[in-house]
């Protein structure tokens, strides 16, 4: 949190994450709020043979499909390939780009960074709430969860909740997001993969940070467990050098 907050400030905070404790989870589950549709522009079905996958990565793989296991056969079926990640671990990606070009693009209001941070200059407090494993928290729809199949050397398996690498995922989690908003303020914004709480008093601030909130766990779903830290910020490095007035950081 803010270290320039007041101990009262502070406590409100933590009261309000208190109250919440549920939704902030790295094991998230199914969101009631949307599902994930793949319409495609043709019957064609796409079907591709396994890549290959060095042998000390195989148990990698096995454990890491593991996590995600629901078997069975379809005829759609996209190759896995591990991505070597910073830390050092291994990382699950599905190579999609046949089936992407089959599906069709869905067409979203997109709004630049200049206008949303046009109605932020006089604010003086900002929230920003993310979600965990954002993709992962919203259903495909039950007649696509076949176009989701993959297939390893020794098995297949099929998602069903969003997967990373497919078109249309960001759309579907930013109509997700903006469904848990507070429809008529102008205070709360959802940009990409982030929702942001900005007002220019505490007192409103607290009150605008709750609704989502609270919409959040009747919806199911779930919170970063470490971006606590983002609330009753003066102000967001990540969206702008600039927010907060004469709240920004020195150096």
């Amino acid at each position: 949190m803010n270290d320039e907050l007041s101990m009262e400030q502070r406590h409100e905070l933590e009261k309000l994450a208190g109250c919440f404790s549920s939704i902030f989870s790295n094991c998230p589950d199914s969101t009631t709020l949307e599902e994930h549709h793949i319409d495609l522009t043709s019957s064609t079905t796409v079907w591709q043979h396994p890549y290959p996958v060095p042998y000390v990565m195989r148990q990698t793989l096995c454990e890491k499909v593991e996590e995600m296991e629901n078997t069975g056969i379809s005829p759609y079926a996209s190759p896995v390939v591990m991505i070597k990640k910073k830390g050092g671990s291994n990382r699950i990606c599905i190579a999609q780009k046949l089936l992407n070009k089959l599906t069709m693009f869905d067409l979203h209001p997109f709004i630049p960074p200049t206008k949303v941070l046009q109605g932020m200059k006089n604010d003086r407090y900002f929230s920003k709430i993310d979600l965990s494993k954002g993709y992962w928290q919203i259903p495909v729809h039950q007649e696509d969860i076949p176009k989701t199949e993959f297939v390893t050397m020794d098995r297949h398996d099929k998602f069903l909740r969003m997967p990373f690498g497919m078109m249309n995922l960001l759309l579907a989690t930013l109509t997700c997001t903006e469904k848990m908003l507070v429809r008529g303020r102008g205070h709360v914004v959802d940009y990409l993969d982030d929702t942001l709480i900005h007002m220019p008093t505490w007192a409103n601030h607290v009150r605008n940070l709750r609704k989502p909130i609270w919409t959040a766990s009747e919806s199911n779903l779930y919170c970063e467990t470490n971006k606590v830290c983002a609330w009753g910020r003066n102000y967001l490095l990540s969206w702008s050098p600039t927010l907060g007035g004469n709240n920004q950081p020195s150096g």
